[in-house]
């Protein structure tokens, strides 16, 4: 579509902002005229408003055609530029007479008056810049006619919802998908079986004691979730994190990568750097659980044996890292 741009150099960056808006692909040849003024005439059927020169219009006019040019409270006497105006081809005699005999008869025509700051306000609503408004609405009128539907674009416009029009147009381009179901990741399903087992005791047979059954807890949900995670069992964090390196399953995060819910965080070991005075470990064993949202972190507790939200992403470093010279790390199910 080409656009002529009389002293709007500023049209250039914007000028695709129409398609974005209707979630449309156009493609615009915009040219760049410098005037010492615009050439304007009075509109043929509506008193104190002005349009572009029509013989100035044909000279520039090549198949569809949009003209933009600033907006003036007195190009001519008495009269101001319109904000926009959409000229289809075929116009109705009776009504359009004055324009016909300026050869609007193959293709439309938009005018768009508008300065680069300018903003259009509806009812004390500021519905953003003027360029783009007037744009769109004038836009809306074509697209209408095109899919051969009753132009609402007043109505829509004009009470502040121009969005609607929108809509209504872009129904016709592009139909509401069908709904496809999304398979969920493994670390989401990992997450759901997580979420589901909150304040229960997933270990009940108890074969580690309730004190150190956090990976007999995290082994049991993977389970639920998806199969029996190694056998024979395990017991201790040491040996997950053996287990956890060679499968291909299972990869550990960098460092430089955002630990997600349904990740498991792993301090694994029997007794971390920091030690007591007689040389035993501030805390003797490892830990293991599953993040949930807002940096919260489920795992068993040795309190009561029950699977809860017991960390969080601070505490967990402050207890495992700072207090016992543990490392953590964090594992994705894949």
């Amino acid at each position: 579509m080409r656009v002529i741009a009389i002293n709007a150099p500023w049209v250039k960056e914007r000028i695709n902002n129409i398609g974005k808006w209707y979630g449309l692909e156009f493609v615009f040849d915009v040219i760049d005229i410098t005037l010492p003024s615009v050439p304007m005439q009075a509109h043929p059927t509506m008193q104190g408003l002005a349009v572009l020169d029509m013989e100035f219009v044909n000279k520039y006019k090549q198949g569809f055609t949009m003209f933009v040019a600033p907006y003036q409270l007195a190009p001519l006497p008495n009269r101001a530029s319109v904000a926009g105006i959409f000229l289809p081809p075929l116009l109705s005699l009776y009504r359009w007479e004055w324009f016909l005999t300026r050869l609007f008869w193959n293709s439309p025509v938009i005018e768009v008056f508008a300065n680069e700051n300018d903003h259009v306000y509806v009812k004390g609503k500021d519905l953003g810049l003027a360029f783009e408004m007037w744009s769109y609405h004038e836009f809306s009128h074509w697209l209408y006619q095109t899919v051969q539907k009753p132009d609402k674009t007043h109505d829509y416009f004009y009470s502040g919802e121009p969005e609607k029009a929108r809509d209504e147009i872009c129904s016709v381009f592009k139909p509401p998908p069908l709904h496809v179901p999304v398979e969920k990741s493994n670390r989401e399903k990992f997450y759901d079986v997580a979420i589901a087992a909150l304040g229960t005791d997933i270990s009940p047979k108890d074969v580690a004691s309730d004190t150190l059954a956090c990976v007999e807890s995290w082994c049991s949900l993977y389970e639920k979730a998806f199969e029996p995670f190694h056998t024979p069992p395990i017991y201790n964090t040491t040996d997950l994190k053996q287990i956890l390196l060679y499968r291909k399953d299972f990869v550990r995060l960098s460092t430089n990568e955002t630990p997600l819910r349904g990740d498991t965080i792993l301090s694994a070991g029997r007794g971390g750097t920091r030690k007591n005075p007689d040389g035993t470990p501030v805390i003797a064993h490892g830990h293991v659980g599953i993040l949930g949202d807002d940096e919260k972190i489920m795992s068993n507790s040795s309190a009561t044996g029950k699977w809860i939200y017991y960390y969080t992403l601070d505490s967990w470093a402050d207890r495992w890292v700072r207090k016992g010279g543990y490392q953590i790390e964090y594992w994705r199910k894949i």
